[in-house]
């Protein structure tokens, strides 16, 4: 399970590093083959949160150094996968309690 729960986290960390893609908890699951509802119970053992939060940190982690790096708000929205400024406003500031223009 350790060894699991750590590949599970290398592959959400490569996800959200690839430019214009979002990390797909699900497609992890199928690329392991293994059921969505025991990824997450093996993963929440061993790091005390689930796939999604951890995506989240990173997800927020990767467009903070954009928007620190002066790309415009569309810009790391694209860059992080998010086809509409919108969704990705609203869960930047969901994450973070302000929102990217402020953060920026």
């Amino acid at each position: 399970d350790q060894l699991l729960a750590e590949l599970i986290g290398q592959m959400i960390k490569e996800q959200v590093q690839q430019t214009f893609s979002i990390c797909s908890i699900q497609a992890i699951a199928d690329h392991l083959e293994i059921d969505m509802s025991k990824l997450n119970k093996i993963y929440k053992t061993i790091y005390g949160e689930s796939p999604r939060q951890t995506r989240n940190k990173h997800l927020i982690q990767k467009a903070k150094g954009l928007l620190r790096a002066g790309y415009t708000v569309k810009e790391v929205s694209n860059y992080c996968g998010y086809g509409q400024q919108q969704n990705f406003s609203t869960f930047f500031q969901k994450q973070t309690g302000v929102c990217p223009s402020q953060y920026k």
